[in-house]
């Protein structure tokens, strides 16, 4: 199989030698050209890499380029700082060339880590990977992928990605995918893990930056029928709590204690996906996350609201 692999390195991130090792070993099975996107030239970069210099841009505007640029048709996108399984990335290449697809992905995991904010995050995950996400696309209603690790087929992309840039790519794209009827591969498998955010201050700086991403797609696309589509996914990532608080209240104000209690206990329990080290935080979880949510909702409406300031 011809594969380009391609990975992004912004600010201070230096060059990853998971990266490297990674395309050592797919070129046992495939043939491999490998990219690496930069702010600057980084000598540390083996020669076999291809560095593309785009200081200052965003990842969508990095993956418009190498759509455009790839000596392959299909191209495997990997975050800079993911841990690859090879051999699950490899299986999942199989299970991509069996079919025509235009996009496929799998599911990412957090690496292993002490504290509060990383168990929540490992929860939140779950939720996104395990159940939401590959419920809305079993239902014919997705349109997000993790953009950690895909693989893109460039025949279906060229000249059907939107011009206007957004920080969101992984939700820029399955709109190109769901838009256009793209087929598309999801597997169930773990394809890498990820460092999760260490403190509560880094978290709510990546869900503003993802409250950005969001409303520039929404904007982008406020006038098209892709839109509902776009509204089914922020309520399902963003919003899901507020019918599980609202039950919660209901039976608590009409004495109906055990009934709270069961599904506190139901939901903790499915938020564990079969871990039961991840009760307690699952628990905590449902309690927690939702002020989370919350600040993401103020992000979004301050940058959907400048979005249509500066349009007039």
């Amino acid at each position: 199989m011809d594969i380009s692999l391609a990975t992004f390195i912004s600010g201070k991130e230096t060059f990853s030698d998971d990266f490297n090792e990674l395309q050592e070993y797919l070129k046992k099975y495939h043939n491999v050209q490998a990219y690496v996107f930069t702010d600057e030239y980084i000598d540390e970069i083996p020669n076999s890499i291809i560095q593309i210099n785009m200081p200052h841009t965003s990842k969508y505007l990095r993956i418009m380029r190498i759509v455009e640029e790839s000596l392959n048709d299909s191209i495997l996108f990997i975050d800079n700082d993911i841990i690859v399984d090879k051999d699950a990335v490899n299986r999942f290449l199989s299970e991509y060339r069996e079919g025509e697809y235009a996009l496929a992905w799998g599911r990412i995991g957090t690496t292993i880590n002490t504290g509060f904010v990383p168990a929540l995050i490992e929860i939140d995950k779950i939720l996104s990977h395990n159940i939401i996400r590959p419920c809305l696309w079993k239902l014919g209603v997705g349109i997000s992928l993790p953009g950690q690790i895909f693989v893109l087929n460039k025949k279906y992309f060229l000249g059907c990605m939107q011009a206007r840039d957004t920080v969101y790519d992984d939700l820029a794209l399955g709109v190109v995918l769901k838009k256009n009827h793209f087929p598309f591969f999801q597997s169930k498998e773990y394809l890498g893990t990820e460092m999760p955010k260490q403190n509560i201050h880094e978290l709510i700086r990546q869900r503003k930056r993802w409250a950005q991403g969001y409303s520039e797609t929404l904007y982008n696309n406020r006038k098209d029928s892709i839109l509902r589509y776009i509204l089914i996914h922020g309520f399902a990532y963003h919003f899901l709590w507020i019918p599980v608080w609202c039950g919660i209240i209901y039976m608590l104000v009409n004495r109906l204690i055990l009934s709270a209690m069961v599904l506190v206990l139901l939901i903790s329990s499915v938020l564990s996906w079969g871990k039961a080290k991840r009760f307690l935080v699952a628990f905590q979880y449902i309690f927690v996350f939702p002020f989370v949510h919350l600040n993401w909702l103020l992000a979004f409406l301050k940058n959907l609201y400048c979005s249509f300031i500066n349009e007039t």
